[in-house]
This record gives C-alpha cells, sequence and structure tokens, in this order.
C-alpha cells in the first residue's frame, strides 16, 4: 500500500509543477514523501533508500527544476529498491572457493625397459651387508589407463561471470574531480550491458573534457540523469543481477 501511495504522490506532484502542494493528511509533500519513504525503509532497506530519505527533508528548499530533477530520479530508482527489498540474496557457501583453471590431461607413462640394481656399498653401507635390490616395473604405453581429457566451454559453470566497467569524469583530480557517466558489460553474457551519465551536481565539464567524450553540460544536467549514489544503486543491481543468471563471481 505504501509503494501505491508513494508512487501516486510522486506522478501528482510532478504533475502539479512540483509546488510542495498541502495534502488531505500532511502539511505539504515533503512531510508525505519523507514519512512514505521511511515507512518503505522498514521492509526494504537499503543504502539507496536510506539516500532517498535524506534528499527528501530538504525538497521544500530546492527549486522547481531540482525538485523535478529529484523526483524523476526517484521514480527512476524506486521499482529497483523495491525488487532488491523482496528478493533475497542467495546463499553463499562457506568453503573456499576453488580457483579455477583448466584440467590436466592425464598422465602418460613412457616405456621403460626394467631395471635392477644392486649395491654392496651404497650411501656409506659397508661391504658385504645385506640390501634389497630396487626395481623399477616396467610399464607400457598400452598398460597406462586411457583417460579422455575433459573441456570447458565458456557455458560451463565452472567459469566466472566477468563484468568489467569504463566510466568518465570531469578530471583527473579525486578531490575536484567527479563521474559523469557509468559503464558495465558482462564478458559472460554479450547481451548483457549497463550505461547511465551521472550528474555531477555543482561540478561543471570541462570544455576538454566535453571534446574527449563528447559529454556536455547540458546532457548530465537533464532531469532524467541519476546522481552517482542512484547511478552506482542501479550498476550494483545489474552486477547483482548478472552474478544470480550465471554462477561463478
Amino acid at each position: 500500500a505504501v509503494v501505491d501511495r508513494l508512487r501516486a504522490g510522486l506522478a501528482y506532484e510532478m504533475s502539479n509543477g512540483c509546488a510542495n502542494a498541502k495534502g488531505k493528511a500532511f502539511d505539504d509533500f515533503q512531510s508525505f514523501l519523507t514519512a512514505s519513504l521511511r515507512e518503505l525503509e522498514r521492509s526494504h532497506a537499503s543504502p539507496m533508500l536510506a539516500h532517498m530519505v535524506r534528499d527528501s527533508t530538504v525538497y521544500g528548499n530546492l527549486d522547481v527544476d531540482r525538485r523535478q530533477r529529484l523526483l524523476q530520479n526517484m521514480s527512476t530508482a524506486l521499482p529497483g529498491v523495491i525488487q532488491r527489498g523482496e528478493t533475497a540474496p542467495p546463499a553463499r557457501s562457506t568453503q573456499t572457493p576453488r580457483a579455477w583453471s583448466p584440467p590436466s590431461a592425464a598422465p602418460v607413462v613412457e616405456r621403460a625397459g626394467a631395471t635392477s640394481v644392486v649395491s654392496s656399498n651404497m650411501g656409506g653401507v659397508a661391504s658385504g651387508s645385506k640390501r634389497t635390490p630396487a626395481v623399477a616395473a616396467a610399464k607400457t604405453k598400452e598398460d597406462a589407463p586411457k583417460t579422455k581429457a575433459p573441456t570447458v566451454s565458456r557455458d560451463s559453470s565452472e567459469f566466472p561471470t566477468i563484468i568489467v566497467f569504463d566510466l568518465e569524469t570531469t578530471g583527473l583530480s579525486k578531490e575536484k574531480s567527479r563521474i559523469i557517466e557509468l559503464a558495465a558489460q558482462s564478458l559472460s553474457d554479450p547481451s548483457a550491458a549497463f550505461s547511465t551519465l551521472v550528474n555531477p551536481g555543482r561540478f561543471t565539464i570541462p570544455a576538454a573534457i566535453t571534446s574527449l567524450t563528447g559529454i556536455t553540460n547540458s546532457m548530465v544536467s537533464a532531469s532524467n540523469v541519476p546522481s552517482f549514489a542512484m547511478a552506482a544503486e542501479q550498476l550494483e543491481t545489474f552486477i547483482e543481477s548478472a552474478r544470480q543468471s550465471r554462477p561463478g563471481a
């Protein structure tokens, strides 16, 4: 019920120009939004939902454009938040996983002739002492067991899920630069891919970065572009979905 109320409230507020309107049971939309998200958090707790709750508490202080962007980002992220809360993560084995490696071929014993070595004075043994001769039994290649080496294909359950990701930033400084795009690709499933622009907030994209990446300030400031926290949550959801669709990690 709280999910339906929240969705209806978001749609109504956005259709009315994000005016922070007064409701039947709340003084303004911000109060309704914060209360609804906190109620949802009790049954669907997640870092993303906690971030949404924090954002909701400043809704009334934002201008109309930022309100619109915030509500659209929440509407986009809400289905993933609900799905993650309703789907328990798969239980993980307590055993230490084996490192994957290709299977080795069956050992082959080379042909050898029978040998016999008798020594009466070896390794400091006094002459005349009794020793048992060392005899190596001969085995031919025909006598060796015929075992076919197993093959491992990309569809084998032993092949791990591999995901690579890429990002674009406003620069190279970890203090002054921000991420403006996230992308990921599953090497185990070429059809599984993820990509999103990221709103860097008050940070702007230098002309040199725009020339290099083709990403402009107007693109990342669009109302449907998520913040980094929401984009990171979407990336985590993609990775978890890829892991559940194939064994390994």
